[in-house]
Parts: structure tokens; C-alpha cells; sequence
């Protein structure tokens, strides 16, 4: 859905016309305000691989001077970030049938996913206790990245000057609603978004700092 802002306030919602027809979920705007990303509902196009998980995968409209491009199927995944150099994250999901999800990058080739390289370092060490990984929400300098486990329990991992994952930390512990999962980060870096149940919170990005390893307490 879509709404626009006005001189007498918001309009009421709409539907995308880029998404229009099927199901659409988890909308991002690249950083440089370019292109958005989301997931659709709906058959992918022949000659692709069916995805495990049925009719389902991730699709990119353009912004254009008259507004947003058609779509163009991207590949398979779920819930896509970027930094602002461009960086791709997305949720592996092509062991789906399984019921694994891990955190990766995306290699990208003529605006496609090429190849997803999943995250290694702590995020591995903690995807080894869990079922699930999910909603990788890397920061706009992609210096940490947030993700959950499904079904809340929100963990936030560092990248190190090495560009290694550090160990996950459980933002539970330090404030962040236990049901608390699929974030997003402002693109000014202040401010992260993210859903607990049926509702979404706001909290300043200070609490992700104060985790951070060194943070003076």
C-alpha cells in the first residue's frame, strides 16, 4: 500500500500499482532512493526455478521522472536491506522445504542476485542453536546488522575492522520487546523501527550502540 503526503495531511491507502494483482510484503527503499525491493506473492515468471517455498520471491521497481518502473524479478529470498554503498542482504530461504533461513549477501549480477553468500563469524556460531534466521537489517554504514530468530528475540551482530562478524548479542537484554523482530533502521542511522505482535516501536539507535563491544556503560 501506499500513501502520499499532502499539504492537509496523509492520503488514505492505496494499492502500489508496481505490486498490483497479488500479495506484496516488506517493502525497502535502497539508500540512495533509487529502487525498492519487496516480496510477491505471485507466480514467478517461466523459465525460473520454482522456489521451495511456492509462488513467492523478491522483485525491484525503479524510480523514474514519471514515477516507479514495472517490476523485475530479482530471485529468490526474503526481506531485503542495503547499505549505502550498495550492499544487498536478504533471507536464504532455498532450504525452505526444510524450514532453514540464514542472513546473506548478495552477489549481484545485471540487477539480479547472482549468488547468496551467507554470513559467517557469530551469526553462523548462532544460527547452529536456532531453526531460523531471519530479516537481516544491515545499518546504512554496515558497520553491525540486526535479525531475528522468527519469532522475536532480536540479536544484533558487529562487523569488525577485519570485516568478520562478531558475536551475536541478544537485544533483549537491553531493552528491546522480547517478541521484537523485522527491523529497520532509518536511513540517517538515528532511529530503529521494528514489530512486536501486531504492533510496531520506535527506539532511538542508542540502545544498539550501548551493546556494541567497548561501548562505554
Amino acid at each position: 500500500m501506499v500513501c502520499r503526503e499532502q499539504l492537509d495531511g496523509w492520503t488514505a491507502p492505496e494499492p502500489a500499482a508496481f505490486s498490483a494483482g497479488f500479495s506484496a510484503h516488506e517493502p525497502h527503499v535502497t539508500r540512495d532512493n533509487k529502487r525498492i525491493y519487496w516480496g510477491w506473492f505471485r507466480p514467478v515468471p517461466a523459465g525460473e526455478p520454482k522456489p521451495p517455498q511456492g509462488d513467492y520471491g523478491i522483485y525491484v521497481a525503479e524510480r523514474t521522472a514519471s514515477g516507479w518502473s514495472e517490476a523485475r524479478y530479482v530471485g529468490q529470498g526474503m526481506f531485503v536491506s542495503s547499505s549505502r554503498d550498495g550492499e544487498i542482504y536478504v533471507t536464504d530461504t532455498s532450504e525452505g522445504a526444510q524450514g532453514n533461513g540464514y542472513l546473506a549477501r548478495a552477489v549481484m549480477a545485471d540487477g539480479r542476485f547472482a549468488r547468496l553468500g551467507r554470513l559467517q563469524g557469530g551469526i553462523a556460531k548462532y544460527r547452529e542453536t536456532v531453526k531460523w534466521i531471519a530479516h537481516p537489517c544491515i545499518a546504512p554504514d554496515g558497520s553491525y546488522i540486526l535479525f531475528d530468530n522468527g519469532n522475536g528475540q532480536m540479536q544484533v551482530s558487529f562487523r569488525n575492522q577485519g570485516g568478520e562478524w562478531g558475536s551475536s548479542i541478544d537485544l533483549t537484554r537491553h531493552g528491546i520487546d522480547p517478541n521484537g523482530g523485522i527491523a529497520s533502521i532509518t536511513p540517517d542511522g538515528k532511529y530503529l523501527f521494528y514489530r512486536a505482535g501486531s504492533d510496531t516501536y520506535w527506539v532511538s539507535t542508542a540502545v544498539i550502540e550501548e551493546a556494541r563491544p567497548g561501548a562505554l556503560k
